[in-house]
């Protein structure tokens, strides 16, 4: 699985693929691979690592570092939902959304609406194309030009 993040047209684009295949991986609920020590370092961006887990509520989060800012992130049902410091929970990523589908996201006292672009994208990175790439579209509050 790949993510990129594109902040200047605010959207990210999530891979699931088989390498040197065309066929997509099937979606099995273990989206950004939650896992302690993986991490993420993305064009124009501090590194993303996932440095332990925690439970709140008795369900499972795993701990984001993103420069000097602490997330809090589980997958339940195909959803990747973002813990909040007031212990209610958003839903970032929705697996199930169908192209077109809009959802709320909370996150920092900021509401994002968030959509379901595309599941048929593709990008290449290192000269190799990677087909079946989901798209989220995050409508940037405040900002000029974006669109979802």
């Amino acid at each position: 699985m790949i993510l990129r993040y594109y902040p200047s047209i605010g959207y990210i684009i999530a891979c699931f693929f088989h390498a040197g295949k065309e066929d997509p991986i099937p979606i099995t609920g273990d989206y950004l691979p939650l896992q302690v020590g993986n991490y993420w370092e993305m064009e124009h961006q501090v590194k993303f690592s996932l440095v332990g887990t925690r439970y709140f509520n008795n369900r499972l989060y795993y701990t984001l570092i993103e420069g000097t800012d602490t997330s809090y992130y589980r997958n339940s049902s195909d959803k990747i939902y973002l813990r909040h410091t007031s212990g209610s929970e958003s839903v970032k990523f929705n697996l199930n959304a169908q192209i077109g589908d809009f959802w709320e996201f909370q996150d920092g006292g900021t509401t994002w609406i968030v959509g379901m672009c595309s599941k048929t994208d593709t990008i290449t990175i290192n000269n190799m194309k990677i087909p079946n790439c989901y798209r989220f579209c995050f409508d940037i509050p405040m900002s000029v030009g974006c669109s979802i």
